[in-house]
């Protein structure tokens, strides 16, 4: 008989209000941990598993708690880890309502402007000493996330603009969803590279067939980039 696989549920931390700080002795009472190490929690600029739980009730009590406390968190489990779909865009066109892009098996997936949470830049070394711009359309709607290579992609043919690169394509995109770009993974690689490995299981993805790639991924980097885009999708 066939066991289903171990399921856990994760807090995690988002970045708090300014005065969240002002009611760390009874967080640090909850979490039981020193009052030093809660406040330098409390100052993630990106995200924190705070706890791991084998059961959705002792995870919502806990968030319940933090919440009570004026700390905001949310819960995401392996199942939803697993069930989040990042796909590789080979082309794409952008109209006055929306991005028309193709996978790299020319699947279409049709991305409305309105419909983009986050437009996330996610730099990632590569085995050949380089490093790519990956760019994430976050959804609002849907666990499926649009992702551009800027070293596989023809800007100057989706923007009808010779010499146009990765910066051009923002600016873009910036005008059409009124969203400023987060460019917080290149600052904090090192930190989201080690919070990904407080999870169990990573995002599903569709790539670019290995032989269309200029090098492999950093799959360490990539694993953090795969979980910080997961983790922005589900931050509301």
């Amino acid at each position: 008989m066939s066991t289903a696989p171990a399921v856990t549920y994760y807090v995690v931390l988002k970045k708090q209000r300014p005065d969240v700080g002002s009611a760390v002795r009874p967080i640090s009472r909850l979490l039981q941990e020193d009052e030093e190490v809660v406040r330098a929690k409390l100052l993630t600029p990106c995200f924190e598993v705070l706890r791991r739980f084998a059961k959705r009730s002792n995870a919502d009590g806990l968030k319940g708690q933090l919440n009570s406390l004026g700390v905001e968190t949310f819960i995401v489990s392996d199942q939803e880890i697993r069930g989040h779909l990042i796909i590789y865009a080979a082309t794409a066109s952008s109209g006055g309502g929306g991005m028309a892009l193709r996978d790299f098996g020319d699947k279409p997936l049709y991305c409305p402007h309105d419909d983009i949470a986050e437009i996330a830049v996610l730099n990632v070394d590569t085995e050949d000493g380089k490093q790519t711009t990956l760019i994430d359309l976050v959804r609002k709607s849907t666990t499926i996330t649009p992702r551009l290579d800027s070293s596989l992609f023809d800007f100057p043919q989706m923007l009808s603009s010779p010499g146009a690169g990765v910066e051009q394509f923002l600016k873009h995109l910036e005008a059409k969803t009124s969203l400023p770009v987060n460019r917080l993974f290149a600052t904090h690689r090192d930190n989201l590279v080690a919070l990904s490995r407080d999870f169990a299981t990573s995002p599903s993805q569709v790539e670019p067939p290995p032989a269309m790639q200029v090098s492999p991924y950093d799959q360490r980097q990539l694993r953090a980039a795969n979980l910080y885009s997961f983790l922005l999708n589900n931050k509301a």
